[in-house]
């Protein structure tokens, strides 16, 4: 999910699905390049984030998990503890259902690089 602060929107990033990280060598993949600017930033999960269930078997889904990022974005919250509020915001919806996949959550946020300067900021 790709969080742009000046819209204040969420977007689904929805490449074509390609072939599991890191499963086989020599795999060739989809190269794609985005720019964020201070304060954007992408949330990166496993499909155990959005399939996550409730005692009533309802999907978490990745309208609840763009709400949620949204919600806590507006509170300008570091990257650690938007994915600590996922996570908890995660728990609470599940309740005491069983967990039958993974959750793993990554982050990356901007650092208003300038697109046109890339040739000069290429060692950072």
């Amino acid at each position: 999910i790709l969080y742009k602060h000046l819209e204040k929107e969420c977007t689904l990033i929805s490449q074509p699905h390609g072939f599991i990280l890191g499963a086989m060598p020599k795999m060739q993949y989809i190269q794609n390049e985005t720019y964020l600017k201070s304060k954007d930033f992408l949330i990166f999960y496993t499909d155990g984030v959005t399939e996550a269930t409730n005692t009533q078997g309802k999907l978490l889904s990745e309208e609840k998990l763009k709400k949620i990022i949204l919600e806590s974005a507006s509170k300008n919250l570091k990257m650690e503890q938007l994915i600590s509020k996922i996570r908890k915001e995660i728990d609470i919806f599940a309740q005491e259902a069983n967990r039958s996949d993974d959750i793993t959550i990554m982050g990356f946020q901007g650092f208003n690089i300038n697109p046109l300067d890339k040739k000069e900021n290429e060692d950072i």
